[in-house]
């Protein structure tokens, strides 16, 4: 899983996906080959069309039809480890996760997607390289694993599923070098939604 101490690695797999790709196959696709959805986070571009969907939905009243159309989708990215729209908001689930993206290296300057992307222990060259990928509009599915093969397996799930690009991540932690990020962004959630426990 995504761990921050000194004494794990990081095993992962992460996919980009352009925004044609419907991310609910990909992620059902996933747990239909064992993957929790608590390993599961979604990193989305603020033009992505299920970020346009999460940042319309704020802005609803709690009418009940309004409750009632966002409900499946809401509920279904509740289940997920961690939802993250850079710049714009996340909710995040899985406590591995959590930590993980609440924490950045001192020397890096990248914002946004890219610093995201460090986070999950994607290398700085290659965070900046998949956020001109992932541009204005696309996603990356990241699938954090126990052991390198699962990594392997989550990939070749990602590609099937229509991943643009898909990858394996085996580093060693950062042993050094992190700060506790303060946590300044707004929930994804309508109002109505906020506080409800994890599913």
């Amino acid at each position: 899983m995504v761990n921050a101490s000194a004494d794990t690695t990081c095993v992962a797999a992460h996919g980009m996906c352009p925004p044609n790709v419907d991310l609910e196959y990909v992620v059902q696709t996933l747990n239909h080959a064992g993957f929790a959805n608590e390993s599961i986070c979604l990193l989305l571009a603020a033009g992505h069309p299920l970020a346009r969907l999460m940042r319309d939905l704020r802005l609803l009243s709690s009418e009940a039809d309004h409750a009632a159309a966002s409900s499946g989708l809401v509920q279904w990215l509740l289940r997920l480890g961690a939802v993250v729209i850079p710049r714009v908001g996340f909710f995040i689930r899985s406590r591995d996760f959590l930590h993980s993206l609440m924490v950045e290296p001192r020397t890096s300057s990248c914002q946004g997607i890219a610093a995201t992307l460090l986070n999950l222990r994607i290398p700085e060259t290659e965070a900046g390289r998949l956020e001109e990928l992932i541009g204005d509009s696309g996603a990356l599915v990241y699938v954090a694993c126990e052991q390198f093969a699962q990594s392997q397996w989550a990939r070749e799930i990602l590609r099937r599923s229509g991943a643009a690009e898909t990858r394996c991540l085996e580093e060693l932690p950062l042993a050094q070098g992190v700060v506790v990020r303060k946590v300044s962004r707004r929930s994804l959630l309508p109002k109505s939604l906020q506080g409800l426990p994890a599913l």
